[in-house]
């Protein structure tokens, strides 16, 4: 945190103006993705994860074909939701981490 703080003292006006300029990925709108679109993987997609977005799309089709053998269909999809709730956290985590290597990379070069 300390280095953010001394990069920012010493920010240009035309660094700046390139700060304020940094698309920022929102939180929120990665925890609703993960809570209405999980199971397709657009939260993934949205944090810039795209091979982890088309394993859940296959996970999700997988696990509701499996719901015709009752057994294993209700462990697929146990073990399915278990990692789609656990993408909520992950998906804000994800978002905070590009947001942060976006304002150092425009940090760094001011």
């Amino acid at each position: 945190m300390d280095i953010f703080v001394k990069r920012i003292d010493t920010i240009t006006s035309e660094g700046y103006a390139r700060l304020m300029s940094i698309p920022l990925k929102k939180k929120v709108v990665a925890i609703l993705l993960a809570i209405f679109f999980g199971a397709l993987g657009v939260d993934r997609f949205y944090v810039n994860d795209v091979k982890l977005g088309m394993f859940k799309i296959v996970g999700t089709v997988g696990s509701s074909l499996l719901l015709f053998a009752p057994i294993p269909g209700t462990i697929a999809s146990i073990a399915n939701l278990i990692w789609k709730i656990a993408d909520i956290f992950i998906s804000c985590k994800q978002v905070y981490n590009i947001n942060y290597e976006r304002v150092m990379a425009v940090i760094g070069k001011a």
